[in-house]
């Protein structure tokens, strides 16, 4: 049997969100996932981390990082909300005068 993977306006449907933004814009999917994390953690659910990136190749992490990694996420913090409620003060200037690089989509 073969999970689906989930979609991004599943995930929000399913914890009562609605999608913000522009579907596919790089900035509005990450706010997006940001909420759907924050939402999450706010339920009580706990993030493990058990596996990276290396040279684009997907690994384990090793009980040392994992122990490092353990202890980083044990120390409480709003650094996600605090995040979020700032995503609409990035402004990141496009080639263009007087344009965003959301302006240049």
């Amino acid at each position: 049997m073969t999970l689906k993977k989930p979609k991004l306006l599943d995930m929000l449907a399913n914890i009562g969100l609605n999608f913000e933004g522009r579907h596919h814009c790089g900035r509005d999917d990450a706010k997006n996932l940001a909420r759907i994390v924050i939402r999450l953690m706010q339920d009580g659910a706990v993030f493990q981390f058990n596996e990276r990136l290396n040279a684009g190749k997907l690994e384990n992490i090793t009980e040392d990082e994992r122990a490092l990694l353990n202890g980083f996420a044990e120390k409480p913090s709003n650094s996600l909300q605090h995040m979020t409620d700032n995503f609409e003060d990035l402004s990141v200037t496009s080639d263009n005068p007087g344009e965003t690089s959301t302006d240049a989509r």
